[in-house]
């Protein structure tokens, strides 16, 4: 089992800032301390910073390509119908109802698609919410 891993979209950087990747002196900072550090530093931003997004949790699954999916994720598949191909697309998110991540398709509670790491193979990561908002308009939410 994978140690829990986050991420924050930094707004005035406009780079994602990664929970496991703090250092000190050039040394990664041990996982307590990189959580502990994290949270922190995203409720306490440095004056006339523009601030940060929630945080966005590792999943724990990897799509087909092996990158690791968050929680904002837009993932894609290709679909054959017929003579047509079709993309679809969703935004990953943790959904407490059903305390698993997946999706809802048009914020119905019926609709719901859980993700599992078997699901997740079939995906690929297409871009994030932040760094990606055009795709987000069209993937399912």
């Amino acid at each position: 089992m994978e140690k829990p891993k986050f991420r924050a979209w930094d707004k005035e950087n406009l780079k994602m800032l990664y929970q496991d990747r703090f250092t000190i002196n050039d040394k990664l900072m041990p996982f307590c301390e990189q959580i502990r550090w994290f949270f922190w530093h995203l409720e306490n931003p440095p004056i006339g910073h523009k601030g940060y997004s929630k945080p966005m949790q590792f999943t724990g699954f990897r799509d087909k390509s092996s990158c690791e999916i968050y929680a904002g994720d837009i993932l894609g598949q290709k679909i054959c119908v017929g003579s047509c191909k079709l993309r679809v697309l969703f935004v990953v998110e943790f959904l407490w109802k059903y305390g698993a991540f997946g999706s809802t398709f048009n914020s119905q509670p019926y609709e719901y698609v859980a993700l599992t790491k078997e699901k997740a193979k079939k995906y690929r990561v297409m871009g994030n919410v932040h760094q990606n908002p055009q795709l987000s308009k069209g993937a399912k939410k």
